[in-house]
């Protein structure tokens, strides 16, 4: 009976040891930002120029076509660009999203403005 509460003192003494450890190099990495438990990365954005689509899919929606053949679906098109074939240029914030339209990255529009031709 002693031998077994010794080995359980032993392990309960190693245990501790080691969370002292882990917390002691723990709290300062963490502390000087070495370790980041929720990584919050900087947004992904875009800058281009495109053409306004009316997608008749999917219970239709408006589009973008990028000059460079991407296709984005903005979640936020103010009503005013709602026009098919209208040029704009456009920032974006790529979203990690999914959404029943299946066309395109979703994005979320910051800025917009037409293009004179």
């Amino acid at each position: 009976m002693s031998f077994k509460t010794r080995d359980n003192k032993k392990l309960t003494i190693c245990g501790l040891c080691l969370l002292i450890i882990v917390i002691s190099v723990g709290i300062p990495l963490f502390a000087l930002g070495q370790i980041n438990p929720i990584k919050k990365s900087k947004p992904d954005l875009i800058y281009n120029t495109g053409v306004i689509i009316y997608v008749p899919l999917e219970g239709c929606f408006f589009g973008i076509i990028s000059d460079d053949g991407n296709k984005y679906d903005p979640i936020n098109l103010p009503p005013e660009f709602e026009i098919d074939g209208l040029r704009v240029i456009f920032v974006g914030e790529i979203l990690d999203l999914f959404s029943i339209h299946m066309w395109g990255r979703i994005i979320r529009i910051l800025f917009i403005q037409t293009m004179k031709e």
